[in-house]
């Protein structure tokens, strides 16, 4: 149990220019007031002796005697007692209360514990208690366990249905992949830089996720009954055209993939951004952490359990994930509720239309040096694990077998998935900015002793048991970092834009790398030992990001630091800022 005591400043003033402390009290023992005093990396236990007839106490140190007196607005510091100690937050332990006058205008008795105030948690202008906290962080698990079991349904179950039906490669890369890829990238900007700047009743992500949601579970349906509709369609157009049933069905499988992937799009982009509204700065490392955990488990309930009878039972698995998804997502979108927002800025020049959109995204997203380092960073990252897909290769050529391979990523799974949850706090105490900087530096080293030392499966494994925690800590904080690093009432459009520049540099860095593994090959007239040269090419990018999110958190420093941190803005009226 706790309440808030407010030690109030001399002569009106406010109680920091007296140097006096804003405490906390849970705890009063017969001995008095048990005191922690928070500081940022220390706390100092201290005893205040103090009884009910008695209105003075000492707050005891080992460093001396402070003077505590009570009076009519409750327990008060001198400004000599409380030096050091300026707007300092303070715990205090309490089970009993003696006579302590008067707590945030209530009187206190002894043993009155319904004068306890809950702890309240702020995001935006939504207040919660901690058990309101842990019902928007259920709701929003549970949104993310029936959505992850959706879209793990398509891409592990439509190829065997594709293939009974002799759907050429081409055409199953085509629907799989480069569909999605595009439409991602033509859909998400747009979608993102909407839900932003929209304002209604519902919010400004709830819409966006709400009305899609049965369009998608009708489109799961479609899909279970593809094949007769498909017959159906071949029917009817039979005595028009000379297309084959099975082509007919693919056709029509294709039409319900685009038509599934175009609603998909808005859930995949805005749901993201909906935990930056909801959830509490403070709380994002280890909601993300949860996060992770959930998607886990949800990927490997359905890899145990459901996908062994794909073949069997696929029609019945298509119309179990659409009913489980419109349940679960219609009602984490009903029970999750956002705050109120100002009014969106004016976009360029006080202009309307598709182009000043255009105009506003670009210029606010691509003309600020600080938002570039960070795409940047992002990018490199990403370009640095563009040879990944040769790691299976290099370790064949090694006389690593499969079976090794898959054991032993099954049990380093495992120590990963208990360290999230309390790599997720550590990361929101320390700031995953600060996490980010001080592990990203040791990937370059980490990559060329690998380079150096991986000949066989002991030496594999000693490597990636030392590059293990650096990987997880990157993993617990690289997302909750752009929650804290972009703008906060425009979230969705940097975030989309970040999401751009890596999927660019995707693209073109898969290319740049598959030049570079070729001129290796040549140079090793064909022996698989040029494989190793990946660790290089990671080695090398990942330097490069070293040195762009030293520059992010220079500029965040710049911007405030921890505790003062504005996101800057690029607005109509501001000249972009050039490059340095």
């Amino acid at each position: 149990m706790s309440v808030n005591l407010v030690l109030p400043g001399a002569h009106g003033k406010h109680p920091s220019e007296n140097g006096l402390a804003r405490v906390e009290i849970s705890r009063l023992s017969e001995n008095g007031l048990r005191y922690c005093f928070g500081f940022t990396n220390i706390k100092r236990r201290c005893q205040i002796p103090i009884s009910e007839k008695s209105a003075w106490g000492n707050l005891r140190r080992k460093d001396g005697l402070f003077p505590l007196r009570q009076n009519e607005s409750g327990l008060i510091l001198s400004s000599a007692a409380g030096e050091g100690l300026n707007a300092r937050r303070a715990k205090i332990m309490s089970k009993r209360f003696w006579s302590l006058p008067q707590i945030r205008g209530r009187w206190i008795r002894p043993g009155a514990e319904s004068c306890a105030e809950p702890r309240i948690h702020t995001c935006g202008t939504l207040r919660y208690t901690t058990w309101g906290l842990s019902m928007v962080f259920f709701w929003l698990l549970w949104g993310d366990f029936s959505m992850t079991l959706m879209e793990v349904v398509l891409p592990s179950i439509l190829p065997l249905q594709l293939k009974a039906l002799d759907a050429p490669n081409m055409v199953m890369g085509l629907l799989l992949v480069t569909v999605p890829s595009t439409m991602n990238f033509l859909i998400n900007p747009i979608v993102s830089f909407r839900s932003d700047r929209h304002r209604g009743r519902w919010g400004r992500r709830i819409p966006f996720l709400l009305v899609p949601t049965p369009f998608i579970a009708a489109t799961l349906v479609g899909v279970a009954y593809a094949p007769e509709i498909g017959a159906w369609v071949h029917g009817m157009a039979a005595a028009h055209g000379s297309f084959g049933r099975n082509t007919i069905i693919i056709g029509t499988i294709g039409l319900l993939l685009v038509i599934f992937q175009f609603f998909n799009m808005f859930i995949s982009s805005v749901y993201y951004y909906l935990f930056n509204d909801v959830v509490p700065a403070a709380y994002l490392a280890r909601f993300m952490a949860a996060f992770r955990v959930v998607g886990t488990l949800a990927g490997m309930t359905f890899n145990y359990f459901v996908f062994p009878h794909a073949q069997t039972h696929m029609r019945e698995i298509f119309l179990g994930a659409a009913v489980l998804y419109f349940v679960g997502f219609t009602s984490m979108c009903f029970a999750v509720k956002e705050g109120t927002h100002p009014p969106p800025p004016p976009l360029m020049g006080n202009r309307t239309g598709i182009w000043a959109g255009l105009e506003t995204y670009f210029r606010e997203c691509f003309t600020h040096p600080y938002y570039l380092n960070i795409f940047a960073y992002g990018a490199l990252m990403q370009v640095a694990n563009a040879c990944g897909f040769v790691s299976t290769l290099f370790y064949l050529h090694l006389g690593i077998s499969l079976e090794q391979l898959g054991k032993f990523n099954t049990w380093i799974a495992i120590p990963g998935l208990i360290l999230i949850l309390p790599l997720g706090v550590l990361c929101d105490r320390l700031h995953p900015l600060r996490v980010v900087i001080w592990t990203v530096l040791f990937l370059p080293v980490v990559s060329m002793l690998a380079f150096f030392l991986v000949h066989d499966f002991r030496s594999m494994v000693m490597v990636t048991l030392l590059s293990f925690p650096i990987m997880q800590f990157l993993g617990a904080a690289n997302f909750p970092l752009l929650f804290l690093i972009f703008p906060k009432d425009r979230f969705g459009q940097f975030g989309s834009a970040e999401a751009m520049a890596r999927s660019i540099t995707t693209i073109l860095g898969s290319v740049a790398a598959g030049f570079f593994l070729d001129f290796m090959k040549n140079l090793y007239q064909g022996n698989e030992e040029y494989y190793r040269w990946m660790y290089v090419w990671a080695a090398v990018f990942q330097a490069l990001a070293c040195f762009f999110v030293w520059r992010v958190y220079a500029g965040w420093k710049k911007h405030g630091g921890r505790h003062h941190y504005v996101a800057p803005t690029v607005s109509a009226d501001t000249p972009p800022v050039p490059l340095r």
